[in-house]
């Protein structure tokens, strides 16, 4: 359902930028998988894209803050060059992801931004001055488990 409504959301945009007479219309390219999983990447006139992938597909993440050990992707939406993010499942608790991530954004020379609980959500963020690149993880313990949302520029 979601992917449905994420498709004719993306190909109803390009058709209204199309009737408008510009000649700026983006891109649209759909690809699905024999697995189910599928993706939508649109490109502006000037080669700039955002790729939405549906759940099942394969997260591309920095190498500063990689995918979870063993985790399912749900969403991700990339920008290559400019950041993503990624919506994952896991059954590891919220403190075992965001103690991964704080390690894997340590060893690359980040600094924490900030560390917030308040109920059953986690919150952690880090940047890295030289780089310019900022890490925001989201988790939130759930009774399927733990979801997180791992955002990157």
């Amino acid at each position: 359902m979601r992917r449905a409504v994420l498709i004719a959301v993306m190909s109803l945009s390009a058709v209204s930028l199309a009737a408008c007479g510009r000649d700026d219309t983006p891109k649209v390219v759909t690809k699905t998988q024999s697995d189910g999983s599928s993706t939508v990447t649109v490109t502006d006139n000037k080669g700039a894209t955002v790729t939405v992938a549906s759940s099942g597909t394969t997260a591309s993440m920095p190498s500063y803050a990689p995918a979870f050990p063993g985790s399912t992707v749900v969403t991700t939406v990339t920008t290559p060059d400019r950041g993503g993010m990624v919506v994952f499942k896991t059954s590891a608790s919220p403190d075992a992801v965001i103690a991964f991530y704080k390690k894997s954004v340590a060893d690359a020379g980040f600094k924490d931004n900030l560390d917030m609980t308040s109920g059953d959500t986690t919150t952690f963020s880090a940047s890295d001055t030289k780089s310019k690149h900022g890490v925001n993880v989201i988790v939130v313990k759930n009774e399927d488990g733990t979801q997180a949302q791992v955002t990157w520029n």
